[in-house]
């Protein structure tokens, strides 16, 4: 059975792309309003550009513990499968590092590569601990420490 854990937002990150989405949505309205229809395209194509972004890479984020692997969703565009076989070691972290992570309170996963060098994702379900103890009981060689 699938478990799906959303992404913790933080306060300023959400306040941030709310303010962000507002803008790009205001903008075009506010200059249409003003000057008319001919200097606003621009305007329009970084709306646009907002908006894909946003949508593409951010909304929705969430995390599902599927049956033999970490599903990692980032937005409608970016997808990471990580097999329970190949995952070494969950641990908290708060790394500010780019990942598809929405909040500083995070999970830092280290796996495999194919050719065998090991690498990280970092995530940030919104109950950090849950989540380590349901991919712990899921992956039967890891256990969750302290």
């Amino acid at each position: 059975m699938t478990a799906r854990y959303p992404s913790k937002i933080d306060w300023w990150l959400g306040a941030f792309l709310g303010l962000l989405l507002l803008v790009a949505v205001a903008m075009p309205v506010f200059l249409l309003v003003t000057i008319g229809t001919r200097q606003i395209w621009a305007s329009l194509l970084g709306s646009v550009f907002v908006i894909f972004i946003l949508a593409g890479l951010v909304w929705p984020m969430a995390y599902e513990l599927r049956e033999d692997e970490l599903f990692i969703r980032a937005g409608r565009l970016l997808r990471f499968r990580i097999p329970y076989a190949i995952l070494e070691t969950a641990e908290l972290t708060s790394n500010p590092l780019s990942s598809p992570a929405l909040s500083l309170k995070r999970i830092m996963i280290h796996y495999r590569k194919p050719k065998g060098g090991l690498t990280f994702v970092m995530i940030s379900p919104e109950d950090r601990l849950a989540f380590l103890a349901d991919l712990a009981r899921r992956t039967g060689r890891h256990r969750v420490e302290g």
